[in-house]
């Protein structure tokens, strides 16, 4: 019984890799203006091709900062960056919203049925074409900061995707594979990853009679050029690729709504980087072989150090962005938010995109 219990500790401890984990400040600064754009969470990243980069944000302060304190803001539902450039030092970000009239800050994206609002899932750019996922919410009486409920989700198709994206022109479709009952959650678009002759596109099945909240990842394979073709879609269960969306087998029970899929050169594995189910301020990683499995047990890859500053804060949201990350390392993001929205008002060091360095 002995050897079998050191075994197994020693095999757990090979399958987690020897990392740094550091603050990537030169990230950090770039993504830090004072006025216009204010900070926000989400932070999705998107290669364009061409040097440029997408950044997709969800609610989004604008307005300025002054002595620490953000003044005279407002708040929109989504807003993107378009990064040219792949250094932080030589980089330039310009941040896009929506306007009302001349001047008046709204939502850079827009339900077509004008229920709600768009947050951005993933996203990816697919033969000549931009392809982006969106999930659809409404108000619910929920307390605050959680008082929104899921209502749909949708892709988003842009062709000229090249042009000034204030000109970009979508075309919306809304999404088959979803269910949303008081029981169950099951979406997806929530991680995209491009592997070859197919896109891998990751979603969620929540059980909300589980307490705490299990979520676990779904997985769906698509080939290349076919991603709004929905009867091409097919779902990962018990080794094989069913038609059938709702019999998509789930990984784990802790994985936050919104994550990342990627490749690590390096480790010649995929990565899948996540923020936990129950806001624990850490940043999680699982590995494997291939975009669908056999996932690594997870490990904490980093503390967030930000919920140590105020007993309001929690931290959330965290993605890797492998397109700006060198073959051994992930450039990672996570969000910073408090339950009292003032602070956030207050101390402008909350509620910007925190950047931490993985090196494997």
């Amino acid at each position: 019984m002995l050897w079998q219990i050191w075994w197994l500790a020693a095999l757990m401890q090979a399958s987690v890799p020897k990392l740094t984990a550091e603050p990537a400040v030169e990230w950090e600064r770039l993504f830090s203006p004072t006025q216009g754009w204010l900070g926000s969470d989400c932070a999705y990243s998107v290669s364009l091709g061409d040097d440029r980069i997408l950044w997709l944000y969800d609610d989004t302060f604008i307005g300025r900062i002054q002595e620490g304190k953000r003044i005279g803001i407002a708040m929109v539902h989504n807003s993107i960056a378009i990064q040219k450039g792949q250094r932080p030092e030589t980089a330039q970000v310009r941040f896009v919203w929506g306007r009302v009239g001349e001047k008046q800050p709204s939502d850079f994206v827009k339900p077509p049925d004008g229920v709600g609002w768009f947050w951005f899932g993933h996203g990816l750019v697919d033969k000549s074409k931009l392809l982006l996922f969106l999930w659809q919410f409404e108000p619910s009486d929920a307390p605050s900061p959680f008082n929104f409920r899921l209502r749909a989700s949708w892709l988003a198709t842009v062709e000229n995707y090249t042009d000034e994206s204030e000109d970009w022109r979508f075309k919306f479709v809304r999404l088959p594979f979803f269910l949303q009952t008081k029981d169950q959650t099951v979406c997806f678009g929530n991680a995209v990853v491009s592997d070859g002759e197919w896109v891998f596109v990751y979603g969620i099945k929540e059980d909300k009679r589980r307490f705490p909240l299990k979520r676990g990842l779904t997985i769906a394979r698509v080939p290349t050029g076919r991603l709004d073709d929905f009867g091409a879609w097919r779902f990962y269960t018990k080794g094989s690729w069913d038609t059938d969306w709702q019999n998509a087998e789930d990984f784990g029970s802790d994985l936050g709504f919104e994550f990342t899929v990627g490749f690590v050169p390096s480790l010649n594995k995929f990565a899948l980087v996540y923020s936990p189910a129950d806001l624990s301020p850490v940043v999680k990683v699982r590995l494997s072989p291939t975009p669908f499995g056999r996932w690594s047990e997870p490990f904490v890859a980093y503390e967030c150090p930000q919920w140590k500053w105020h007993p309001s804060v929690f931290c959330y949201a965290a993605k890797a962005h492998p397109s700006l990350s060198a073959p051994n390392e992930l450039l990672v993001t996570y969000a910073s938010n408090s339950s009292d929205f003032r602070l956030l008002l207050e101390d402008a060091r909350f509620y910007f995109p925190h950047f931490v360095r993985l090196r494997f």
